[in-house]
């Protein structure tokens, strides 16, 4: 029987404070590695610290490569690369392992993951890709409406109601803080997991990058 393309979903919401966001953003200054890299490597560890295997992988969100044709139609312009982490791999530094991993991936973008699933060859198929584990980082940060005399506050949905996938984890920056808004397809992974998976995320965030070495 397929799995349906649609389903229920339920959601879960952390907030990153600033304080935490800074000592990640010195630390990525000075070793050279990307924000999205250390958000996917906390997704890492709470799938890690879920399931119980040192071998996971992940569909990374993407913007999608441009071309003439891309340019003159309106069409979806994300793609996705599969990320994987080994926490039992030869390089010791986790972060410094997802950011080689993510810069061969951006690197080697032209085939998109999922346009892969569809090769005969691979014999895989799209349901098997979407019931893998998936990252978002949104990049456009919404800054708070400033209306004179009046009060305002952004509305964030409980849960990413545009996406058909098992498991999702965003990443939304706001203004000096961060959203984790994690979602989950309730008919293929249990509730809970949604608040498991931010808990986890926070805890591997909070403990900063010197904690990186006892993650693994």
């Amino acid at each position: 029987m397929e799995t349906p393309t649609w389903g229920p979903k339920a959601g879960h919401i952390a907030t990153v404070t600033p304080d935490v966001l800074e000592r990640w953003d010195r630390a990525a200054r000075e070793h050279r590695f990307s924000r999205s890299s250390y958000f996917a490597a906390a997704y890492a560890t709470a799938l890690r610290a879920i399931h119980q295997q040192d071998d996971i992988a992940m569909l990374m969100i993407v913007a999608q490569r441009g071309s003439r044709i891309l340019d003159s139609t309106f069409t979806s312009r994300i793609s996705s690369n599969c990320l994987r982490v080994r926490f039992d791999g030869p390089e010791k530094n986790l972060i410094r392992a997802v950011q080689r991993t993510v810069d061969e991936l951006m690197a080697a973008q032209d085939v998109a993951f999922l346009e892969m699933t569809t090769d005969p060859v691979l014999d895989m198929s799209r349901e098997v890709a979407n019931s893998m584990p998936s990252f978002a980082y949104q990049d456009n940060v919404v800054l708070p409406l400033e209306l004179p005399g009046c009060r305002t506050e952004e509305v964030v949905e409980p849960y990413a109601r545009e996406w058909s996938g098992a498991c999702l984890v965003e990443v939304l920056p706001g203004n000096g803080d961060v959203l984790l808004r994690v979602t989950v397809r309730t008919d293929l992974v249990p509730a809970p997991v949604a608040e498991m998976l931010a808990a986890e995320m926070l805890r591997f965030l909070e403990a900063g990058p010197e904690g990186v070495d006892h993650a693994r």
